[in-house]
């Protein structure tokens, strides 16, 4: 869908409070909020250490990251993430009205709300420490969409497009509306 003047608007003024980064082989790992002035191809496994908010604005990153800090993704408007996220013990990952293609491996703290997660082949979401869902969507196209060892919390959201919705023998909590599928 196109941009109305008043979605640039608030970009332009959420843009504002953010700090530029241009770089295009690399996130920010300096604890701060940014937004992407441009695509980012990741040369390596990227590690995330400290406390980072990230608007994609409208552009794709594409590579593997690993979060021992906080690492909040969000979209801004528009963008996608395509790669595997791994979410170590201690770390902490939000993942915010943005579409991310890949599997995230959670150890630490994950949170969904508004995002998609779409896995190619496999499990979508490999929880073994505390995930809550607050909205939007995982899909895994030939496994399980939430593989679930640890704590689960779906307070809305569907998994859905899965042989398996979800599986495990970890905690789940369901309240809202949430779908299944």
């Amino acid at each position: 869908a196109a941009w109305t003047d008043a979605d640039k608007e608030a970009l332009r003024v959420q843009n504002e409070k953010l700090t530029a980064w241009q770089q295009t082989d690399s996130l920010p790992d300096t604890s701060g909020s940014y937004y992407l002035t441009g695509d980012v191809t990741l040369a390596s496994v990227q590690t995330l250490s400290n406390d980072v908010t990230l608007c994609v604005n409208g552009h794709s990153v594409i590579g593997d990251m690993t979060v021992t800090g906080s690492f909040t993704l969000t979209a801004c408007g528009s963008g996608s993430v395509t790669g595997n996220m791994t979410v170590n013990g201690g770390g902490s990952f939000a993942l915010e009205d943005c579409a991310l293609s890949g599997k995230i491996e959670n150890s630490g703290m994950l949170t969904v709300t508004g995002g998609t997660i779409t896995a190619a082949g496999g499990i979508g979401v490999d929880n073994k420490g505390t995930f809550t869902m607050n909205s939007g969507t995982i899909t895994a196209a030939s496994d399980t969409g939430v593989a679930n060892n640890g704590t689960l919390t779906m307070n809305g959201g569907t998994v859905t497009g899965c042989d398996k919705g979800i599986e495990g023998s970890g905690d789940i909590t369901v309240s809202g509306k949430v779908k299944i599928s």
